[in-house]
Order: structure tokens, then C-alpha cells, then sequence
């Protein structure tokens, strides 16, 4: 869970933690939930629903690996608890796409179609999202940046940083925030290994 609030220290910028009475956003994050056709396997799902509900989150980012692999009834239960969670008070949900929702996916692609063309669309349908699969919206007034794990397209990383320098050109006086399901080198565990093989940290670096 994370409070965005305005930074007092730097107007420009933002922090982040609890200090802020009124901050500007109340974020839940979730990742690698990697549930499954089993209903049990959500079951840290709901318990993660239910906090959020408790902390009056108003915004919920979820980084990828929603299932283990194509799990329509994993999805449609995950669906079912949101609902029964968040009865009349939904929060926003804003999904970065992980290479694990499309295993096991059986529609074939057709010639000249990408992944985002069949893959996305279905994912999207099934978490009742009309989100593109990779945009530029906000998060407290400020922009964020959502990519999927592309794994598909040999300039993913060059994509990407066309996407984050445009946006940050076009909001120069604030913060950019990205998500995205592969974390930077050396900020969560197991990054070492996993988040290193297109050097993220290093590309971000550059940024203030």
C-alpha cells in the first residue's frame, strides 16, 4: 500500500508515505498473483482486496502475472471477489500485462497479427478492463506509464523509453511514474537475476 501525497519539501515532485492527511492517491499494488483454475488460489487475493478496502484504497495497480498461466476460471473468481470486496465502492484498477497470462493460450495468431492483437484484448475482457495494453494515464494528477512484458518485440526496451522520454518531455514540472511487470536491477527479490537482462536501472538512471 502507498499514500502519494505532495511533497512539501518539493512542490514540484511528490513523496511517498503515510505523513499526508489528504494525499492525492491511495494505491494498492499487487504483482505475480499467479492464481490458477483453482478458486483457492486466490485466496491471498481476497485477504489483499479486503486491506485495501480497510485502507479506503481508491486506485489498485496490478504489475503483471495475474495467473500462472490462461486460467479463465482463476480470472473469473478474481473477478467475483473484487466485486464482493469492493461492493459499492469500487476502486480503479490499472493492469501492467505479464508473459504468464499468455501461456497456454490457445488462439492461434493469424498472419501479420501481433500478441497485443489477440492476447491483450482476451486478458482485458476477462478483468472487465477497457484498458489498451499499454498507455499513458495518471496516478494522483500525476502520469504513469503502463508497459506490458513484451518479451515478443526486439526493441521492447528502445519502446518503452520512447514512451517514458515523450511523457516526461510533455510533463516536465512533476513525476513520471512507470509500471511495468519486470522490476529494475536490485529493488525486489530475485531482481538481481530477473530484472538485470535489459538493464532498466541504468535506463531510468538517467532521469531525475
Amino acid at each position: 500500500i502507498a499514500f502519494l501525497a505532495a511533497g512539501a519539501a518539493c512542490p514540484a515532485f511528490a513523496a511517498w508515505g503515510k505523513s499526508s492527511a489528504s494525499p492525492r492517491a491511495r494505491v494498492g499494488l499487487l504483482t505475480d498473483t499467479h492464481i490458477t483454475e483453482d478458486p483457492d488460489s486466490c485466496k491471498l487475493v481476497g485477504e489483499a482486496f479486503r486491506l485495501f478496502r480497510r485502507e479506503k484504497i481508491d486506485t489498485i495497480l496490478h504489475a503483471g502475472d495475474l495467473a500462472g498461466v490462461w486460467s479463465p476460471a482463476g480470472y473469473r473468481e478474481y473477478r467475483r471477489l473484487f466485486h464482493e470486496v469492493f461492493a459499492g465502492c469500487e476502486p480503479r484498477e490499472i493492469f501492467s500485462y505479464g508473459q504468464h497470462d499468455g501461456v497456454n493460450f490457445s488462439e492461434e495468431l493469424k498472419s501479420g497479427q501481433k500478441w497485443y492483437d489477440v492476447k491483450w484484448p482476451a486478458f482485458a475482457a476477462a478483468m472487465e478492463s477497457g484498458q489498451s495494453y499499454k498507455t499513458v494515464t495518471t496516478l494522483g494528477g500525476f502520469p504513469l506509464v503502463v508497459y506490458p512484458e513484451n518479451y515478443w518485440e526486439n526493441d521492447e526496451e528502445d519502446q518503452l523509453l520512447r514512451l517514458v522520454d515523450e511523457t516526461v518531455k510533455a510533463h516536465p514540472n512533476g513525476p513520471v511514474f512507470v509500471l511495468r511487470h519486470r522490476p529494475a536491477a536490485g529493488t525486489t527479490r530475485n531482481s538481481e537475476r530477473f530484472g538485470c537482462w535489459c538493464g532498466d536501472k541504468a535506463r531510468m538512471a538517467k532521469y531525475p
